[in-house]
């Protein structure tokens, strides 16, 4: 099943009060995971 989670702010923001649920849920899934974001002008990619 896949998840999305959006934020969007107009200053750097600490997405730990919401990544704290995912990652509990995370390891129950076997597709694995992944985080994408913009930051300083390049578009950032985690994959697990």
């Amino acid at each position: 099943m896949c998840q999305l989670l959006g934020i969007c702010a107009n200053r750097p923001v600490d997405i730990n009060f919401s990544f704290r649920g995912w990652r509990y849920r995370g390891a129950k899934n076997p597709h694995g995971y992944g985080f994408a974001w913009w930051e300083d002008g390049r578009f950032h990619i985690v994959k697990a």
